[in-house]
């Protein structure tokens, strides 16, 4: 997630795979490539399968969606927020190269996907395939469709989370004044030249997944702990004084994009999603990125499910444990 700012599928629904995705209420002023429309509507189906079935968010409301390629833009209060495919209404209107957000600023046809809020209004903004295509995007040995689903759900799962993780980094961002670029890239971006906090990080990583991988208790729980103990040695030394903040920024930013990536990886290896094979979900999508915060917050949430750990309700409704909070509370507990 790179912009977050806070101020089982019905029957309708498959069939709406077949369906355009601009109403017939009223002419379109433009339309999406017949390749768009129908990535288009996949997507939203994944939306609702994921919400109701790997999230369990379960509907959400007050999304607008937003949709774009090189020429027309396409709007939406309702594909997101309604399961039911009858009830989908579009609008659209071409953009000439600038594209028109619900906050009434503008940006640039780019690649581009993420959520946002304003004035208790969250809206989904992204650009279509022909834009990710046009611009060269590395989908690896995933489909372009299946990654740019899987970052959809990735990201649209941060508007159940405005209100809790998002209303939390606020107060953080206000509390200590921080720049407006502060985001979840940002303890990355300022640390990753340091050796020695890097190979930290890489190593929590690597114990992380590999205690979430292990056959046995008695090694999950080893690992984890010595993944944690790493953790709280490096914030120990790292984190403190006027950057004790980031402890808290950590957390919070790991909880956001792990879940997130959590919610694309099990799309993708669903058999009622993209029904891929584990490994190369994992290698594709869920360990391939950069960021340090998705691939570790990935891990903690695996390790989450394979110590049984109930952590949806935390982390997609009440916002109560982050997930560092979680894995200690389940270590602690007696095997």
């Amino acid at each position: 997630m790179h912009i977050f700012v806070v101020m089982v599928i019905s029957s309708a629904v498959a069939n709406a795979r077949n369906q355009p995705a601009i109403g017939s209420q009223t002419p379109p002023a433009c339309a999406l490539s017949e390749a768009d429309n129908t990535w288009l509507n996949e997507a939203i189906n994944a939306w609702h399968f994921a919400s109701l079935s790997i999230s369990e968010i379960g509907q959400v409301d007050n999304l607008q969606a937003v949709f774009f390629d090189n020429s027309c833009v396409l709007t939406s209060k309702t594909v997101m927020t309604v399961q039911e495919s009858a009830d989908w209404l579009w609008e659209s209107r071409p953009h000439h190269g600038a594209v028109l957000l619900p906050d009434e600023t503008s940006m640039p046809v780019v690649v581009t996907s993420f959520t946002q809020s304003q004035d208790n209004q969250a809206y989904f903004v992204m650009s279509t395939p022909s834009v990710w295509r046009q611009a060269n995007v590395d989908a690896g040995e995933l489909e372009l469709e299946n990654l740019m689903t899987a970052v959809l759900l990735h990201e649209g799962t941060h508007v159940a989370q405005i209100s809790t993780f998002g209303a939390q980094i606020t107060r953080l961002v206000e509390h200590y004044r921080l720049p407006d670029s502060f985001n979840d890239d940002s303890i990355q971006e300022r640390f990753q030249q340091n050796a020695e906090f890097r190979y930290s990080v890489e190593h929590e990583i690597e114990l992380l997944f590999e205690a979430a991988r292990a056959n046995d208790d008695h090694t999950v729980r080893t690992l984890a702990t010595e993944a944690l103990a790493m953790l709280k040695k490096r914030r120990g030394q790292w984190f403190v004084g006027e950057r004790a903040y980031l402890v808290e920024a950590e957390d919070l930013w790991l909880t956001l994009e792990g879940s997130g990536q959590w919610v694309g990886y099990r799309w993708l290896i669903d058999p009622s999603g993209a029904a891929m094979p584990e490994s190369k979900a994992m290698a594709e999508f869920g360990r391939r990125s950069k960021w340090w915060t998705q691939k570790q917050g990935l891990a903690m949430v695996m390790l989450l499910d394979r110590l049984g750990d109930d952590w949806k309700a935390s982390i997609f409704k009440s916002g109560d444990r982050t997930l560092v909070q979680l894995l200690e509370q389940a270590l602690a507990k007696q095997p």
